[in-house]
């Protein structure tokens, strides 16, 4: 299986024929990888339940605190605790987020975060005081990409030939687009299209035939406690 971008690449490669260079510039391939790495790692974060989360502890200064100051690397929140009591034993109580409009209203109900922007970034408005109270925050960042082609895959490698597949699939684009600007004795054959236009027709059987696994890998709740972790995009109810 595939444990790292340049074997992703090699698999994309010879499923397009082992293109010339000419005609599939390596840097084309590789731009198409790390595309395939970004999509995949950006739906796989974006699901209900996060694969990619992280989180941060920290005090706020009060009710209103800017997130990228203990959270630099920020993309989404998905939801906010604090400490039951002042204690490193006590338990962590739920915050959930909810939407902007309706924090005040429910400031009496129980414990709860808005987030809004401002020019500065991305705050947090708490429906309650937090002074002395330790907080955690769990957030989405942005997609992890390799940095090089000899760098692990971020996402798990039993789906390496869905994205050899989806890198075929970005990489077709480049390499006709390239063809087309070379002289007409250097353009692709006849077969060499017919290979292409079936290269594609089979990754995106590919792709289909892991959809299943890949939409439970990524809805998977890998939070003990039940909670939900939708992204607040569209708010919470």
């Amino acid at each position: 299986m595939f444990d790292s971008l340049a074997l992703l690449m090699s698999d994309a490669y010879q499923a397009l024929g082992s293109p010339k260079r000419e005609h599939l510039d390596p840097k084309d391939l590789a731009r198409a990888a790390f595309k395939t790495m970004a999509f995949f790692g950006l739906d796989s974060q974006h699901s209900e339940y996060g694969r990619m989360e992280k989180h941060v502890t920290f005090e706020p200064p009060g009710r209103d605190f800017l997130v990228t100051n203990y959270a630099p690397d920020i993309l989404l929140p998905t939801y906010i605790e604090r400490r039951a009591g002042n204690s490193a034993l006590d338990e962590w109580v739920w915050a959930p987020l909810i939407r902007h409009s309706a924090l005040e209203e429910r400031r009496g109900e129980g414990p709860y975060g808005s987030v809004y922007r401002e020019e500065d970034g991305l705050h947090i408005l708490l429906s309650y005081e937090p002074a002395g109270y330790e907080h955690r925050l769990w957030y989405y960042t942005d997609p992890v990409v390799p940095g090089s082609k000899d760098d692990p895959l971020p996402l798990p490698t039993r789906f390496g030939f869905m994205f050899s597949a989806q890198t075929v699939l970005y990489a077709v684009p480049m390499m006709l687009m390239r063809a087309a600007k070379l002289p007409e004795e250097q353009q692709l054959t006849t077969a060499q299209l017919q290979a292409i236009n079936a290269a594609v027709g089979d990754a995106n059987a590919e792709i289909a035939r892991y959809e299943p696994a890949w939409t439970k890998e990524k809805v998977a709740d890998r939070n003990p406690q039940g909670r939900n972790r939708r992204p607040i995009l569209g708010g919470w109810s």
